[in-house]
């Protein structure tokens, strides 16, 4: 995490994860980002920083981002509208994390129906995408127009949604948070099965709804891969 970061994570004065949850712990001493649980905070999950580690847990993010988007290119190159139906549904509202642009209560940010069907029909146009360049969900800001930073997080939060969720036990059972057991969580990919799941955890609850904690390690305030420093540059 950027000094930054750090430094506008620890300056405010709100009501945090730790104040909820009644933790004696500072965002120094938490391995995830301390939010505001009642605003979306300015921060953006990074596919890209996931890809600059090697350990056990980004790598298999990593590879459940990957196998997503690969999944779409082939469903566009094979013009199969049902699978590329299937991969864009449920790339939309990720409210857990309290992260991204909203303002007022956390609303998520995602990937509407209508902007699914643009989001589709950019990547069909995008010269990328006809010279295969465009292979990776981080590189999506560059090529892409109307891709900025919080769909980028967006996006991902949605595809590692099952990987937050584990973190989020192994967090919880560290630092003894209370969760709700059996809880309906939205779809999570599975890069087995190369499909969208629903299922059930046991889970944070915040203000009635569910909240998944994300590592400060992939959080950033302006993602590594910038459209407007890679054209300049």
């Amino acid at each position: 995490m950027s000094a930054r970061v750090r430094q506008r994570l620890i300056g405010r004065k709100v009501p945090r994860l730790t104040n909820f949850f009644r933790l004696n712990l500072n965002q120094a001493e938490l391995d995830f980002v301390d939010v505001d649980t009642d605003r979306d905070a300015r921060f953006y999950i990074d596919p890209y920083a996931l890809e600059l580690r090697n350990d056990e847990w980004c790598t298999d993010c990593s590879a459940k981002i990957r196998t997503l988007f690969l999944s779409l290119l082939d469903a566009l190159r094979a013009r199969d509208e049902g699978r590329i139906a299937h991969l864009v549904s449920h790339l939309t509202e990720p409210r857990e994390t309290f992260l991204g642009v909203s303002k007022g209560r956390p609303q998520g940010r995602g990937i509407g129906r209508n902007q699914s069907q643009e989001i589709v029909e950019a990547l069909k146009q995008s010269v990328a995408f006809q010279t295969g360049l465009l292979s990776d969900l981080a590189e999506a800001e560059l090529f892409i127009r109307g891709i900025g930073p919080d769909k980028i997080s967006d996006l991902t939060t949605n595809i590692i949604r099952g990987a937050l969720i584990e973190y989020t036990q192994n967090q919880c059972k560290l630092l003894a948070i209370p969760t709700r057991d059996c809880t309906a969580h939205a779809p999570i990919w599975n890069e087995q099965e190369l499909r969208w799941e629903t299922g059930f955890a046991s889970v944070p609850i915040v203000n009635g709804h569910v909240v998944l904690f994300v590592p400060k390690f992939i959080v950033r305030y302006r993602l590594c891969l910038d459209s407007g420093e890679y054209y300049y540059r």
